[in-house]
Protein backbone atom coordinates (compact mmCIF):
# COMPACT_ATOMS: atom_id res chain seq x y z
CA UNK A 1 0.00 0.00 0.00
CA UNK A 2 1.49 3.47 -0.65
CA UNK A 3 2.58 5.67 1.61
CA UNK A 4 -0.85 8.30 0.86
CA UNK A 5 -3.16 5.31 1.22
CA UNK A 6 -1.63 4.85 4.73
CA UNK A 7 -1.78 8.67 5.21
CA UNK A 8 -5.25 8.62 3.96
CA UNK A 9 -6.36 5.55 6.52
CA UNK A 10 -5.45 7.36 9.52
CA UNK A 11 -7.76 10.70 8.39
CA UNK A 12 -11.42 10.63 7.50
CA UNK A 13 -11.67 13.45 5.19
CA UNK A 14 -15.43 15.02 4.61
CA UNK A 15 -16.90 17.74 2.38
CA UNK A 16 -20.28 19.26 3.07
CA UNK A 17 -21.65 20.98 -0.15
CA UNK A 18 -24.87 23.45 -0.69
CA UNK A 19 -26.71 21.39 -2.54
CA UNK A 20 -26.76 23.17 -5.92
CA UNK A 21 -25.33 21.86 -9.26
CA UNK A 22 -23.03 24.35 -9.34
CA UNK A 23 -21.30 23.13 -6.66
CA UNK A 24 -20.27 20.16 -7.83
CA UNK A 25 -16.68 21.29 -9.13
CA UNK A 26 -16.15 21.14 -5.75
CA UNK A 27 -17.38 17.57 -5.14
CA UNK A 28 -14.78 16.41 -8.57
CA UNK A 29 -12.45 18.62 -7.25
CA UNK A 30 -12.49 16.65 -3.71
CA UNK A 31 -13.11 13.44 -5.47
CA UNK A 32 -9.91 13.77 -7.58
CA UNK A 33 -7.73 15.28 -4.41
CA UNK A 34 -8.92 11.80 -2.25
CA UNK A 35 -8.16 9.69 -5.15
CA UNK A 36 -4.56 11.17 -5.90
CA UNK A 37 -3.65 11.07 -2.27
CA UNK A 38 -4.64 7.13 -2.36
CA UNK A 39 -2.50 6.65 -5.28
CA UNK A 40 -4.49 5.95 -7.86
CA UNK A 41 -3.23 6.43 -11.66
CA UNK A 42 -4.57 8.95 -13.49
CA UNK A 43 -7.56 6.93 -15.54
CA UNK A 44 -8.70 5.66 -12.29
CA UNK A 45 -9.01 9.09 -10.36
CA UNK A 46 -10.57 10.53 -13.45
CA UNK A 47 -13.06 7.52 -13.18
CA UNK A 48 -13.86 8.35 -9.30
CA UNK A 49 -13.82 12.17 -10.24
CA UNK A 50 -16.65 10.77 -12.50
CA UNK A 51 -18.61 9.23 -10.48
CA UNK A 52 -18.40 11.17 -7.69
CA UNK A 53 -19.88 14.11 -9.56
CA UNK A 54 -22.68 11.49 -10.43
CA UNK A 55 -23.63 10.20 -7.69
CA UNK A 56 -23.35 13.98 -5.86
CA UNK A 57 -25.82 15.38 -9.02
CA UNK A 58 -27.91 12.33 -8.08
CA UNK A 59 -28.67 13.48 -4.43
CA UNK A 60 -28.68 17.35 -5.54
CA UNK A 61 -31.72 16.50 -8.24
CA UNK A 62 -33.38 13.46 -7.23
CA UNK A 63 -32.56 13.45 -3.13
CA UNK A 64 -33.00 16.60 -0.56
CA UNK A 65 -30.58 18.57 0.79
CA UNK A 66 -29.69 18.14 4.78
CA UNK A 67 -31.42 20.38 7.35
CA UNK A 68 -28.52 22.84 6.70
CA UNK A 69 -29.46 23.03 3.15
CA UNK A 70 -26.58 20.64 1.95
CA UNK A 71 -25.05 17.17 1.14
CA UNK A 72 -22.07 15.08 2.30
CA UNK A 73 -19.38 13.59 1.22
CA UNK A 74 -16.90 11.03 2.95
CA UNK A 75 -13.45 9.04 1.86
CA UNK A 76 -12.37 6.58 3.86
CA UNK A 77 -9.83 4.40 3.51
CA UNK A 78 -11.52 0.82 3.30
CA UNK A 79 -8.42 -1.99 3.14
CA UNK A 80 -7.38 -1.80 -0.14
CA UNK A 81 -10.15 0.18 -1.56
CA UNK A 82 -10.83 4.31 -1.65
CA UNK A 83 -14.29 4.26 -0.38
CA UNK A 84 -16.66 7.56 -0.96
CA UNK A 85 -20.29 8.00 0.74
CA UNK A 86 -22.60 10.61 -0.54
CA UNK A 87 -25.73 11.18 1.17
CA UNK A 88 -28.78 13.56 1.09
CA UNK A 89 -31.63 13.47 3.50
CA UNK A 90 -34.02 12.00 0.58
CA UNK A 91 -35.45 8.54 0.38
CA UNK A 92 -34.29 6.35 -2.66
CA UNK A 93 -36.94 4.58 -4.79
CA UNK A 94 -36.09 2.24 -7.29
CA UNK A 95 -37.06 3.22 -10.63
CA UNK A 96 -40.23 1.44 -11.95
CA UNK A 97 -39.40 1.81 -15.91
CA UNK A 98 -36.75 -0.36 -17.31
CA UNK A 99 -33.58 1.88 -17.72
CA UNK A 100 -33.56 0.08 -21.48
CA UNK A 101 -36.96 2.39 -21.95
CA UNK A 102 -35.19 5.49 -21.25
CA UNK A 103 -33.79 7.69 -23.65
CA UNK A 104 -31.00 10.39 -22.00
CA UNK A 105 -32.70 10.09 -18.12
CA UNK A 106 -32.10 7.06 -15.53
CA UNK A 107 -29.03 5.90 -15.80
CA UNK A 108 -26.73 7.41 -13.20
CA UNK A 109 -26.52 4.33 -11.19
CA UNK A 110 -25.20 2.26 -14.28
CA UNK A 111 -22.91 5.28 -15.26
CA UNK A 112 -21.16 5.02 -11.52
CA UNK A 113 -21.24 1.04 -11.32
CA UNK A 114 -18.89 1.17 -14.93
CA UNK A 115 -16.58 3.48 -13.38
CA UNK A 116 -16.07 2.15 -9.85
CA UNK A 117 -15.54 -1.61 -8.54
CA UNK A 118 -18.42 -1.59 -5.87
CA UNK A 119 -21.76 0.42 -5.69
CA UNK A 120 -23.85 0.18 -2.80
CA UNK A 121 -27.40 2.13 -2.25
CA UNK A 122 -28.97 2.26 0.94
CA UNK A 123 -31.32 4.33 3.32
CA UNK A 124 -29.65 5.75 6.34
CA UNK A 125 -31.64 7.06 8.75
CA UNK A 126 -34.27 9.77 7.14
CA UNK A 127 -31.62 9.63 3.71
CA UNK A 128 -30.20 7.78 1.56
CA UNK A 129 -26.82 6.40 1.34
CA UNK A 130 -24.41 5.80 -1.89
CA UNK A 131 -21.09 3.99 -1.18
CA UNK A 132 -18.87 3.71 -3.98
CA UNK A 133 -15.26 2.11 -3.91
CA UNK A 134 -12.60 1.78 -6.01
CA UNK A 135 -9.78 -0.91 -5.43
CA UNK A 136 -5.92 0.04 -4.93
CA UNK A 137 -4.03 -1.91 -8.57
CA UNK A 138 -2.03 -4.36 -7.75
CA UNK A 139 1.60 -3.99 -8.12
CA UNK A 140 3.15 -6.24 -10.75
Amino acid sequence: MSPQAISLRQELRELRVPASTEMLFRVRDFAEAAAEAFGLSSRDRYRVKLAASEAAANAIEHGAPDSDGSIKLRVVCEGDSLAMYVSDAGSFATPAVDPDQWSERGRGLAFIAALMDEVEVTREGTGTLVRMAKRLPVAA
